[in-house]
């Protein structure tokens, strides 16, 4: 959780597909202690930038920081078209 407030990276495995063939590129994360799980920021750093980005957000009852979340994506050179939170505990028929 503290690496996820201070928006720090971790190592991911290489990507694989040819990101330069997209203009709009969906990512979804886990959201922990209201911040992105590191991945995503790691994520971040691989993706070409001037891509716009829709950006799904996944908790089991928390929220995300959008103004914050969103601030930094678009400080990296990304457009955000979509930003949605997903919280298992609103979702009808879910349970652990």
């Amino acid at each position: 959780s503290f690496q996820a407030m201070r928006q720090k990276t971790v190592p991911i495995q290489k990507i694989s597909a040819n990101l330069e063939a997209y203009e709009r590129i969906i990512l979804i994360a886990p959201i922990w202690a209201g911040s992105p799980a590191p991945a995503f920021n790691s994520i971040l750093n691989c993706l070409p930038q001037g891509r716009t980005l829709g950006l799904c957000f996944v908790s089991g009852s928390g929220s995300s920081n959008k103004e914050k979340i969103t601030s930094y994506v678009k400080g990296k050179g990304f457009a955000v078209e979509l930003y949605t939170d997903f919280k298992t505990s609103e979702v009808k028929g879910y349970s652990k």
